[in-house]
């Protein structure tokens, strides 16, 4: 689970901390705040399937990619 605590105070997690540091990042990223009309439940419960997944889906590497 991923928990984002904003400088504010205020706490998010899974979906919610997802969808906060979208909107955070802005541009492009912000069209999946559309994604907050869904209910929490279901959008935590496709967060999961998603967390559960990744490796499996995009790879898994032993370093992060640095630009050349």
């Amino acid at each position: 689970m991923v928990v984002l605590r904003e400088s504010d105070g205020a706490i998010f997690t899974s979906s919610d901390a997802w969808l906060e540091v979208s909107r955070a990042l802005g541009g492009p990223w912000r069209l999946f705040l559309v994604f907050k009309l869904v209910p929490r439940f279901i959008r935590d419960a496709a967060y999961r399937v998603f967390a559960r997944n990744r490796y499996r889906w995009f790879g898994k590497t032993n370093a992060c990619r640095m630009p050349e």
